[in-house]
């Protein structure tokens, strides 16, 4: 699955959220850093499972020029 969010947090607050948020969980749902870059995260799951997470910066006078042009 993927999924999109818009925040108002900077790259590097979103990586630390996430990073408390997975290792919070139940024990059994929890997931740990495994590989992480200044706007990226992969987190690993005692399971197995891999949670791969990036974050980039959108300039809102850009973000408006394309939805214009989607019209």
């Amino acid at each position: 699955m993927v999924f999109n969010v818009t925040t108002s947090l900077d790259p590097g607050a979103v990586i630390t959220s996430a990073k408390r948020f997975f290792a919070e969980r139940v024990p059994h749902h929890a997931a740990f850093p495994e590989k992480e870059g200044d706007s990226w995260l992969v987190l690993r799951g005692q399971g197995g499972e891999e949670i791969a997470l990036a974050t980039s910066v959108v300039d809102g006078s850009t973000r408006r020029a394309c939805q214009h042009a989607a019209l």
